[in-house]
Formats: C-alpha cells, sequence, structure tokens
C-alpha cells in the first residue's frame, strides 16, 4: 500500500542524512571511550580533550545504544525508499495497463485495477465494523482471528482512494472461508470472470442485496455500509492470482460499473503481471 506522503519525502531526503551523522558520531563515540587522556597540563587543549574524554566515559551507557538504534532506523528508512520507489513503478505499470485495457471512450472512474497482498497478521480485521460484522459468525461456522490470514489493498491504478478500511479474510489454513472477490481467487489460483451481477440503487430490495452477496461472496451488511457511504458498487470483475518465487503473494482484480469487462483482459495483462512478480521479488529481498 501507498505510504504517506510526508513519510516518502522523509525517508528520501532526512534518513540519509541521519544515517551519515549518527554513524560518524557512533565512531567519534568509540574512538573517545578509548581515547586516552592528556596528561600535560601545559597543553590548552588538555582542559577540553579531558572532559570530552570523561563525558563519554560517564554517559557511554545509554549513548551507545541511542547512537546504534538512530543508525538503525535510518537504515530502516532507506531501505524503505528503495521499496516506495518499486512501489511507485508497480503503480505506473498499473496505470498504462489500465490506459491500455479499456476503450478511450469509456468514463475515466469506470474501471479500477487493484493489487491485493496477503498478510498473515492483520489487526485491522479486528477493528469496526468489521469485528461487528465478524461477531456475527461465532458460534456458526467459523472465528476470524487477526493472524488468521488477510488479503489487504497494496496498490491501485489512476487517483482512486485506495482505502484502509477494505481487507478481506483469507485464511491458508481454511481457505473455504475466504470471503469477496479476491477471496475466491486467491483460493483457486485462477484467472475468473465475475460478469452481470445486480445492479443496486440506493434503496435495494433485500433479494437484490442476497444476489450479489451469493455472487461477490460478501455480507449484505458489507454491501450496505458501502451503499450507505456512497461507494460505488462494481458490476463486473476480472482477477488472477499472484505468485512471488511460487509462493502465494496475493491477487490482482479489475473491477467495472459496466456489466461486462473485455474477455482479452488476460491477455493484456498477462506482460504486467509477470513484471509486476519481478519488482516484487526485488522488494522483498
Amino acid at each position: 500500500m501507498r505510504k504517506r506522503q510526508w513519510l516518502k519525502t522523509f525517508g528520501a531526503w532526512v534518513a540519509p542524512i541521519l544515517w551519515w551523522v549518527f554513524t560518524v558520531v557512533g565512531a567519534l563515540c568509540v574512538f573517545l571511550a578509548a581515547a586516552p587522556k592528556i596528561t600535560d597540563n601545559a597543553n590548552s587543549v588538555a582542559p577540553f580533550w579531558n572532559g570530552l574524554v570523561d563525558w563519554m566515559g560517564t554517559n557511554k551507557g545509554w549513548l551507545t545504544p541511542t547512537n546504534g538504534g538512530i543508525i538503525a532506523w535510518a537504515g530502516y528508512l532507506l531501505k524503505q525508499r528503495s521499496q516506495n520507489r518499486i512501489d511507485t513503478v508497480i503503480k505506473n505499470l498499473l496505470d498504462k495497463c489500465r490506459d491500455a485495457s479499456f476503450p478511450k471512450n469509456h468514463d475515466y472512474v469506470d474501471y479500477r485495477v487493484t493489487l491485493f497482498v496477503h498478510k498473515q497478521l492483520h489487526f485491522g480485521g479486528w477493528t469496526a465494523p468489521v469485528l461487528r460484522d465478524a461477531l456475527k459468525w461465532w458460534g456458526k461456522d467459523f472465528r476470524r482471528w487477526p493472524w488468521d490470514g488477510w488479503l489487504v489493498p497494496y496498490e491501485r491504478s489512476g487517483d482512486f482512494h485506495l482505502a484502509s478500511g477494505i481487507y478481506f479474510y483469507a485464511p491458508k489454513h481454511a481457505v473455504d472461508h475466504a470471503e469477496g472477490i479476491v477471496g475466491t481467487l486467491f483460493r483457486s489460483k485462477l484467472a475468473t470472470f465475475f460478469s452481470k451481477l445486480p445492479k443496486l440503487g440506493i434503496k435495494p430490495t433485500e433479494s437484490q442485496v442476497k444476489k450479489y452477496c451469493d455472487i461477490a461472496g460478501v455480507t449484505p451488511q458489507f454491501v450496505l455500509r458501502k451503499i450507505a457511504q456512497k461507494r460505488p458498487i462494481p458490476l463486473s470483475f476480472w482477477g488472477t492470482y499472484v505468485e512471488v518465487e511460487n509462493r502465494a503473494w496475493g491477487v490482482l482484480v479489475v473491477d467495472s460499473r459496466r456489466p461486462e469487462l473485455p474477455q482479452d483482459l488476460p491477455e493484456k495483462f498477462g506482460p504486467t503481471l509477470t513484471c509486476i512478480s519481478q519488482l516484487l521479488r526485488r522488494r522483498s529481498s
């Protein structure tokens, strides 16, 4: 998922400065801790030097680990900067593939391309209102836990809002309980079309919502919440399973407000998926 812009800027400019400054400071601390005092009292530098050595000897118990922690933190931010660059390339690939795959005379907002990553631990799935929905399953079929496995939005094409509150239950130990279109794709490991889902208005009937939920694999509460928030309800989907180094990574999903998607999407998205898998492999190394 895209990081906040301020964090990207901080990682790009401040982290390298922090890393170099505190690395030099750390080297000086080690040097001063082992440095001898100047015994020549006539030397004008002796009071300053001896005072600095004494100060370092007194405070090295907290100064050295603090300095090491800042160096480690700056190194982490440097790695994040590299990963953010790869994320930007992935987003550009999604944008270009989306633009090349759909008719130019169609509305820009008709199509979204979203990359979902599978996370084994995700506490967002335990927060309201998702927790409220999850509790309704208790005592019926299964219980959801933060460590079971979840599919979380990672990147999306265009200027669409990448909602951090959308995630789908996808436990590897109980794949039949994976929810949503993304859960179905993750479970089946196939490229699949879902077309002509029921069109839901502002006040859909119970039968319309049930029919939509049966196809999309989500709860009525999920759909009604999206309608109340005035978010678009997709009428068609295409998606495919994503692997990185022969291991399950997530899924890529195209959704549309139109009833059907072009049938040549697998061919058009094939090269892009290969590039994305290679970039994700570099990102995780």
